[in-house]
């Protein structure tokens, strides 16, 4: 289905201007938004395509698609840059956590559409908190791949019983990975 209205932030990207530009825009009266009960501005698709016709703005007609999100977590700084290079380059949205109390906050506010989990973490049972996520309505469509030093068939027997749709040894499985997570977008 054609995305009907665009949030400003999303209209922005359109665009290829910040948010802060498109809102200045809105404020001129340059191109029409309207408000939502709860306060939001949202910018019809008719009124955003007329406003980059007019002003000679390329843009393509199809479907504008957000970027996908994706949830690291991991106390491993190093192994943190290496895979948010790597992510980025591939033209996702990334998130860094270190712990889990972190990660609870952000799978909450950035509603990432895959978490990946360091099983290994200190302090962390990764395979309670994929469970908690699958108990909640809110956090039951992320899809959780966990990450482990060493990956055995326990491991992933857990894993599967709790609804984790990989579990991946961070050094040998790099390129089964970026493969996962292709796969289960």
């Amino acid at each position: 289905m054609e995305k009907k209205a665009f949030t400003l932030v999303e209209a922005a990207r359109i665009c290829n201007v910040t948010h802060m530009t498109l809102w200045r825009w809105v404020k001129k009266g340059k191109i029409k938004a309207h408000r939502t009960a709860g306060g939001h501005h949202r910018i019809v698709r008719d009124d955003l395509e007329e406003f980059l016709r007019r002003n000679g703005i390329p843009y393509s007609d199809t479907e504008y698609v957000p970027k996908k999100k994706i949830l690291v977590v991991d106390s491993d700084q190093y192994f943190r840059k290496t895979l948010y290079k790597v992510l980025n380059t591939m033209n996702y949205d990334v998130v860094f956590a270190e712990d889990a109390f972190e990660a609870g906050e952000l799978v909450t506010t950035f509603k990432p559409d895959i978490m990946m989990l360091d099983l290994d973490m200190p302090g962390v049972n990764g395979f309670k908190i994929a469970g908690r996520m699958r108990d909640n309505p809110i956090t039951r469509g992320t899809k959780v791949i966990c990450l482990m030093e060493n990956v055995d068939e326990k491991a992933r027997q857990q894993s599967r019983e709790v609804g984790i749709e990989a579990c991946l040894a961070k050094l040998e499985d790099k390129g089964n990975m970026f493969i996962e997570i292709q796969k289960h977008l």
